[in-house]
């Protein structure tokens, strides 16, 4: 049986198929989702509609290192019979890119304003424990372990310095974190080794009550590394508890601080909040190789809040302007959003006034050190989020801040972003005003469903009065369908707003009504359908005309440790390799074609099919095909067969976004047009370059 399909703009959504006489005014996801969760972490069984399958995740907890079950992603076939070789297409750089929606975010921007090439790692990175403090002007240099639920864990976290060499020690100081004090451990012990295998305790502590500096003074004893387990851990906030300490510091009988970095000691621990490896080059080739044009940083308001208010006289580091200046000479845009937290803090004290102009003149004073590096001004986060902020305080502080950056010489656009789409909090803003200042609208996009059916062309997670709804909950079909009232409801306010997605990742949640905070989700989806769910957003977008992309995140950060396509040993993951792939391949410089449905059949059975025709200037054509069915590494791929209506090929291509490898393809031009048989459809995309006679 033949099947033919149509996909109509703006409604760019999934593919039901239909008889050849029949044909759909719209598509939409046709598929209604069912689960069920069997054991404890183990197998995964999730159904769609009849068809079934498993997904085995690593089990982990939230102090794990987070292992996902990795598919080794070997280059296959994009057509049964075809002997054709299958090589790697061309990877492009950033700088070798005109545009495109590419984008990724940095979330920890202390990276970016501290960073060169001697730089120890991320913050809270273990190599911040013996480092001596010199960045504390810069950056917060305190060490953290990971997440705990509890005071106690099952196993107590551990720092330790190993010396250059065994040496005598006495004396021990345990530095509390500058910002607090938060996280120093309320029982803990101190250990010595000489060899750090076998450990004897020098010192034991029970609900101790820390001091800025906490020095213990012991018997002259021999040691090649110390140990501190903190066995009982001071808690933050309800089931959130770390282990952190600004620095450790051993001294021997001749006051040498023994464990100092720059004395030979090498620090170690069970594990930090953090990724333990930072290499600069490899760090920002990470952004240059994966072709990216944009990037979102979010720069801390420690200590440079507090530095402006106090005369505004100190310069951001040179570190800051030196890396900024560095993605721009290598192709990439910058986007800034400074930490609102001293804008929210003074909002919720009721000091509305001053919070608004302090906030203003903070930007101003950034914008005119950065000014000449910054492609695009975001203003505050997820605003939607605070109801402390009413249209009226969002639109004066919208305004006040314009006004501050304008007058220190900043000239690009200004954006204002909301948590999730918020229909209702985004007509009352636009309403007050807001539309009339704006020129980008920014969204944080989550598909909050459990991993065995989340895909990125749902609809999403969304707001409405306030509270958090489900994608369950959504009265639009697909993604596509959503965004399109969204971008309907702000262009009736100001059709020169553009949109883009500053937020997106693979946020899987099994637990949904009653769930808070991040353990709400899971993210043991494994590494290569987080890869498709990334090639596949970033594709729907396009095919959307939504705008930029950008991942959340790039690096290990904190709790999203799963969401970085950089782990913490420093691996690129797989979904790394799927954004440099869709980097190489599209850009904006691309006429998306309407009426695909005019240009090409399918026949075969490929359920939920995606499809779009896209222009180059050369004239050819990428077709980009995938079905939308949830991202299983078990699934092969169905047969289909293709007709391209009324045309004549030169030569078809298919390139596999996903390893990032092209095949030439076998084809035959018949008096119907061009027919492509046996084409291998997958739940990712693979994409036909197209060469017409």
């Amino acid at each position: 049986m033949k099947f033919q399909f149509s996909i109509l703009l703006p409604l760019l959504a999934a593919m039901t198929f239909c008889a050849a006489a029949e044909v759909r005014p719209f598509n939409r996801l046709s598929r209604t989702f069912s689960g069920s969760v069997e054991g404890d972490g183990g197998s995964i069984a999730g159904n769609v509609q009849g068809w079934s399958y498993e997904n085995k995740p690593v089990p982990f907890t939230l102090t794990d290192k987070r292992a996902m079950p990795v598919t080794t992603l070997t280059p296959q076939t994009a057509q049964l019979g075809n002997r054709n070789p299958i090589t790697p297409f061309r990877y492009k750089r950033s700088a070798e890119i005109s545009d495109s929606f590419s984008g990724i975010a940095v979330g920890t921007g202390e990276i970016l304003c501290t960073s060169t090439r001697d730089t120890p790692g991320y913050r809270w990175s273990v190599a911040y424990l013996n480092d001596g403090d010199r960045l504390k002007d810069k950056i917060n240099t305190c060490f953290s372990s990971k997440l705990y639920l509890n005071e106690t864990p099952e196993e107590p976290p551990w720092v330790q310095i190993r010396f250059r060499k065994p040496c005598m020690i006495s004396r021990i100081v345990m530095a509390r974190r500058i910002d607090g004090g938060g996280g120093f451990p309320l029982d803990f012990s101190i250990q010595i080794s000489r060899d750090g295998t076998n450990w004897q305790t020098i010192l034991k502590k029970q609900g101790y009550v820390p001091e800025k500096l906490n020095e213990f003074t012991v018997s002259p004893v021999e040691a090649g590394y110390i140990r501190v387990v903190a066995t009982k851990l001071r808690k933050e906030s309800d089931k959130v508890h770390y282990f952190q300490l600004q620095e450790l510091e051993v001294y021997d009988r001749d006051g040498i601080n023994q464990a100092l970095a720059a004395n030979g000691g090498k620090a170690s621990s069970s594990g930090s909040a953090a990724n333990d490896y930072f290499q600069y080059d490899y760090f920002f080739d990470s952004i240059f190789e994966a072709g990216v044009k944009h990037v979102l940083t979010s720069l801390p308001a420690w200590p440079y809040y507090g530095n402006f208010l106090a005369g505004g006289n100190r310069h951001l580091p040179e570190e800051l302007i030196a890396n900024l200046k560095y993605l721009n000479d290598n192709g990439v845009k910058v986007q800034i959003r400074l930490d609102p937290s001293p804008l929210y803090n003074g909002v919720k004290k009721g000091d509305i006034d001053r919070a608004i102009a302090d906030w203003a003149g903070y930007n101003g004073w950034f914008a005119a050190q950065i000014k000449d590096h910054a492609s695009s001004w975001v203003i505050g986060n997820e605003l939607n989020f605070h109801t402390a902020f009413t249209p009226d305080i969002i639109l004066r502080t919208i305004r006040e801040t314009i006004r501050a950056i304008r007058e220190a010489g900043y000239r690009g656009p200004v954006a204002v972003n909301s948590a999730l789409i918020d229909f209702e909090w985004t007509e009352k803003i636009l309403g007050a005003g807001v539309g009339n200042v704006i020129d980008t609208f920014n969204l944080h996009i989550y598909k909050e469903q459990p991993r065995w059916i989340i895909m990125p062309e749902m609809a999403g997670t969304f707001m409405v009065n306030g509270e958090r709804h489900w994608p369950s909950e959504q009265p639009y079909s697909d993604f596509g369908e959503e965004f399109s009232a969204f971008r309907e409801l702000v262009k009736k306010f100001n059709p020169d707003i553009n949109f883009q997605v500053t937020e997106a990742s693979v946020n899987a949640c099994e637990i949904q009504k009653g769930a808070s905070g991040p353990f709400s989700g899971t993210y043991g989806v494994s590494e290569q359908a987080q890869a498709k769910f990334l090639i596949r957003l970033y594709l729907y977008n396009q095919m959307l005309d939504l705008g930029p992309t950008f991942w959340w995140v790039l690096e290990p950060f904190i709790l999203q440790t799963p969401w970085g396509l950089i782990d913490e040993l420093g691996r690129r993951r797989p979904a790394w390799y799927g954004l440099r792939n869709f980097s190489s391949v599209f850009d904006t410089s691309l006429r998306q074609l309407k009426n695909p449905e005019r240009i090409v059949s399918v026949e075969g059975n490929a359920p939920d099919l995606f499809c779009a025709v896209f222009e180059k200037s050369t004239g050819e054509w990428l077709v980009p095909l995938w079905c939308a069915v949830p991202m299983c590494d078990e699934n092969r791929g169905e047969v289909i067969h293709l007709t391209f209506d009324g045309i004549a090929l030169k030569e078809a291509v298919a390139y596999d976004l996903l390893s990032g490898t092209k095949q030439r393809l076998n084809f035959s031009n018949g008096s119907a047009g061009a027919k492509i048989g046996d084409f291998i459809i997958r739940d990712y995309p693979v994409v036909l370059k197209l060469r017409r006679k």
